[in-house]
């Protein structure tokens, strides 16, 4: 499936489920919460979070990360019932890391450490249609910066992020995807790709 990322991720960790059977789980996933299966449609394969039961649904992929630039990516689909909108996201070290979550029922997107939102943007989504949603950490100076991009597929990635925020270290552990599939829909995932800087120097 065609990956609408950045040319730098190119050479990333990418999980994009081809070769996974259709109707299991994927192999390269560690599922913490919820049901995550395989789906095929055509000759392509994402993964699929059943839209029931309504759980936070919870899983790491991907090398664990020690230290360094990192960024790590999804493409996410979900339908809205009437007023009842889905929720997904994305984090790094761990599930007590930073996560960038998309919450279109209150068309917002937030930062969270752990549990606490750390920060929030405006959020513009479109439903049923595929989006890439983005989170990275990089050294501006002396200081971490985390930063979160959410945009439609076949629009360009913002040169500017959503969300800033200031991290009071590298972190680490490895990355997570998660949904809510609070409409009672099924949320589909595809492409999600890890890029590690320092991991890459160290090869």
């Amino acid at each position: 499936m065609m990956n609408f990322l950045l040319p730098l991720l190119l050479a990333a960790s990418l999980t994009d489920f081809s070769g996974d059977t259709a109707g299991e789980e994927p192999a390269d996933l560690l599922i913490v919460d919820g049901v995550f299966k395989v789906v095929e449609d055509g000759e392509d394969k994402y993964l699929e979070v059943q839209g029931q039961p309504i759980v936070e649904s919870v899983a790491l992929f991907g090398p664990r990360l020690d230290a360094g630039v990192t960024v790590v990516s999804a493409r996410v689909k979900a339908d809205k019932k009437r007023r009842v909108a889905p929720r997904f996201g994305i984090g790094m070290h761990g599930t007590g890391g930073f996560r960038l979550r998309a919450v279109p029922a209150a068309k917002k997107l937030e930062l969270l450490k752990n549990k606490e939102v750390v920060a929030t943007a405006p959020l513009d989504w479109k439903a049923n249609a595929w989006s890439t949603i983005e989170l990275s950490m990089r050294l501006d100076g002396a200081v971490w910066k985390v930063e979160g991009r959410l945009w439609e597929e076949g629009s360009a990635r913002p040169e500017e992020p959503a969300i800033t925020h200031a991290a009071d270290g590298e972190g680490k552990g490895k990355c997570s995807v998660w949904a809510t599939p609070y409409a009672g829909l099924p949320i589909f995932i595809d492409d999600l790709t890890v890029r590690n800087a320092a991991a890459e120097a160290k090869k």
